[in-house]
């Protein structure tokens, strides 16, 4: 009794097994039944199975895929896996050096005036300033610095302070009267109303005042 039903078990589990699996053979025009595993062989006899693309996969061998990754990389400094991560130290230079901020600071140089140090970084200059192209720089102060030929010339035109000759505005000829001029100097001035003259004589009329106090007045003569 035991036998049978352990048979009737067995049968029940194969027709379930078998219900989720689709055999066929040939190629990708076999059908393609869903939610089954279409597995079946290839005209050559090689075993696979149809994707749910309806292509046919055929299934390798383990020898087959040793041959295949055989030479190929499986491991980095002692490294392995399928996801690793490396560091400039894992992988050897040779030749081609990676770079860091020690080795890009020991390849500098200093060319003439120029040091560079080569731990920091820092350059140095220690020439002259022709030594760049700088020979007209120094570092004279503000207070010190000559003024230019073209500033000496515009100054050389103008007449001393001791015996200058100004222009000055004044609004009558009683303020004309009362202007003080200094020693040394003449004045040009102009009289915006001049109560001593008649119209229309008595408007932006100029005078000269010296510095004993003589006032004289221009006159314009038309011709």
């Amino acid at each position: 009794m035991k036998s049978l039903f352990r048979v009737l078990i067995l049968s029940l589990v194969s027709v379930s097994a078998f219900a989720q699996l689709q055999t066929f053979r040939g190629d990708t025009l076999g059908p393609l039944v869903p939610n089954r595993v279409n597995i079946g062989a290839a005209a050559d006899g090689r075993g696979g199975q149809k994707g749910t693309s309806g292509y046919f996969r055929r299934f390798a061998f383990v020898d087959e895929v040793t041959a295949a990754t055989a030479g190929g990389v499986t491991s980095v400094n002692s490294k392995t896996g399928s996801a690793i991560t490396l560091q400039t130290s894992d992988v050897g230079e040779n030749v081609n050096l990676y770079f860091t901020s020690a080795r890009a600071r020991a390849a500098l140089t200093g060319v003439g005036p120029l040091s560079v140090n080569s731990s920091t970084g820092a350059i140095t200059f220690a020439g002259a300033p022709g030594d760049v192209q700088l020979g007209n720089i120094n570092n004279t102060s503000d207070a010190n610095k000559p003024i230019s030929i073209a500033q000496q010339g515009g100054l050389d035109l103008k007449a001393n302070l001791t015996s200058s000759i100004y222009r000055v505005n004044v609004a009558t000829f009683a303020a004309l009267t009362a202007l003080t001029v200094p020693t040394g100097n003449t004045y040009f001035v102009k009289v915006a109303s001049d109560e001593t003259q008649a119209a229309p004589y008595n408007t932006n009329q100029w005078y000269g005042k010296d510095d004993t106090g003589a006032t004289f007045k221009f006159s314009l003569i038309k011709q």
